[in-house]
């Protein structure tokens, strides 16, 4: 069906003639006959007015098969994913540019390709990346009306705003936003019941420790803090994390971000034997989550919180090497070369480097 067709059609349904529609969209009669008879095509301008006027989708005026699209859109998400999980983000970013050519107006699309612009530009630090990404981030926050794809473009764009200094706009923007009380996560605590809701408060609580994780680490970044109070801040979070997932090696085995954090902490203060005990624990997290690499699987989870609970894990990243590499060049900071010669750190290293591996 051509477009004229489809506004024809949609303008009767609404009872309505042309010239009430002309005088919407302040154009003349003439126009629209030429619309519904072939002869002419409504300007790219008027879509959205039009579809808006119908109370349909500009997709929908243009004939495109919403249903063929998802379809096609999924395609893309599907091969996107193994590059994605890799770190490969030049393919990635390459996918996502492809699909906004193949459908150039669609917001979820826009997200995908503002998403992975951010994601990878942060690790390669390509300026271009984040400019790019924002001018999307942007489009989708002044004109989509889908909640889950601006929310998603929102979040992206506040951390965009923040590296950029502008502050004010991504605190107005973040101040917009629900509360931790009424999201969903919340929510859902007081709706679902039974296993249902068993399995919804234990997602919950790996959520809140992940945040518990950032929260500490803001807290830790005053001044009001020494180096000294700040490590005590950290072990906090490790014995929390430690009592929480005592018997769940696939949690535990993540707890090499902060062990890094900890590590850098006692360097600032010489502290050699502690420097050296959460590098340690940086290297023994590092290569057993490279013992089992994949990147989307699910395992039962033994600790008492979480007794009989099916954890789903996904993982993605922006570089492309795997986890004893990272190690290795964390390791490499400068802040270490105090311990550098310690023959327990060149074991270390020895250890991580018959595991470290680039990707791709």
């Amino acid at each position: 069906m051509s477009i004229g067709t489809t506004i024809k059609k949609l303008r009767r349904e609404k009872d309505m003639t042309q010239e009430r529609l002309s005088e919407y969209l302040n154009i003349s009669t003439q126009a629209v006959s030429r619309w519904e008879t072939d002869l002419a095509m409504p300007d790219i301008m008027l879509l959205p007015v039009l579809a808006n006027i119908f109370n349909v989708t500009t997709d929908y005026l243009l004939g495109v098969d919403i249903t063929k699209k998802r379809e096609r859109i999924a395609e893309y998400v599907k091969v996107a994913k193994e590059p994605y999980e890799k770190g490969d983000g030049e393919t990635v970013i390459s996918i996502w540019r492809k699909a906004l050519f193949e459908f150039p107006n669609d917001y979820d699309v826009m997200e995908h390709l503002a998403s992975a612009l951010f994601f990878f530009g942060c690790n390669h630090d390509k300026k271009a990346y984040h400019e790019e990404s924002l001018s999307l981030c942007e489009k989708i926050y002044g004109e989509c009306t889908d909640d889950k794809i601006r929310n998603s473009a929102i979040q992206t764009l506040v951390y965009l705003y923040n590296m950029k200094s502008e502050k004010e706009k991504a605190k107005q923007i973040a101040k917009n936003m629900p509360t931790m009380f009424i999201c969903s996560n919340s929510l859902l605590s007081d709706v679902l019941e039974g296993d249902e809701l068993l399995d919804h408060e234990r997602g919950n609580i790996n959520k809140q420790l992940y945040f518990l994780k950032g929260n500490i680490s803001g807290i830790a970044q005053n001044k009001i803090y020494s180096t000294e109070e700040k490590i005590q801040l950290y072990i906090i979070y490790e014995k929390i994390f430690d009592i929480i997932y005592k018997d769940d090696l696939e949690e535990m085995r993540k707890g090499y971000e902060y062990y890094y954090d900890i590590a850098k902490l006692y360097a600032k203060i010489n502290d050699e034997e502690n420097t050296i005990l959460y590098l340690n624990k940086l290297k023994v997290s590092a290569i057993e989550y490279d013992k089992n690499p994949a990147y989307n699987y699910e395992y039962n989870m033994k600790s008492l919180l979480f007794k009989g609970y099916m954890r789903k894990i996904t993982c993605s990243k922006n570089y492309n090497y795997n986890e004893s590499m990272n190690a290795l060049k964390k390791i490499n900071s400068k802040c270490f070369d105090f311990v550098r010669d310690d023959p327990r750190l060149r074991a270390i290293v020895t250890e991580l480097e018959q595991y470290a591996k680039y990707d791709y």
